[in-house]
């Protein structure tokens, strides 16, 4: 019975946190939208996966248009904006890499997706191993993730779980 009032004690100073950082956000202003994905962030459980499937749609379409090569672009331009986005809402809702932020999750799943060969099988697989890596940080993700501050340091750690995420389907493709 403890545990179970902890659980909704944690459970509910998460939403009062959400909720502050909601209330400091200008929610008319385009770091907002694109720093959680056009809303995406806002999903909850896991606003991460959450964020990772709304790019989805923008992954697929860049591949159709113009392969890894447009996706790779793709991954430099969202990371570019990404890195004014994340500042901007971190400098208004006065917090750091807040799960509402999503924005790195999809330049990571583009360089993910970088090494797809068209097949949905292999989206999907791109999605599953980017996921994985985003979610467990194993070294050297989770030293960026936890020494790395600011826009940066949000961005970071999803680039690196993007790059080691196409290198295991790229292995899967290549080898098996």
């Amino acid at each position: 019975m403890h545990m179970i009032k902890k659980l909704k004690h944690k459970a509910l100073s998460a939403r009062e946190r959400k909720q502050q950082v909601l209330q400091n956000v200008n929610k008319r202003k385009a770091y907002f939208w694109l720093s959680t994905w056009f809303g995406s962030g806002l999903i909850t459980p896991a606003s991460g996966t959450w964020g990772t499937l709304f790019s989805m749609p923008f992954v697929v379409a860049a591949y159709i248009f113009g392969g890894a090569t447009a996706l790779l672009i793709g991954c430099v331009i969202i990371f570019a904006i990404g890195l004014w986005a994340a500042q901007q809402f971190e400098k208004d809702s006065k917090s750091h890499d807040s799960s509402m932020i999503v924005i790195d999750e999809t330049a990571g799943m583009f360089l993910a997706a970088a090494t797809v060969n068209g097949s949905v099988f292999s989206f999907v697989l791109a999605f599953i191993l980017f996921r994985f890596f985003d979610a467990l940080k194993p070294w050297p993700i989770c030293l960026l993730d936890k020494k790395v501050n600011g826009a940066f340091g949000v961005m970071i750690d999803d680039i690196l779980a993007g790059i080691f995420a196409a290198a295991v389907l790229w292995g899967i493709h290549e080898f098996i």
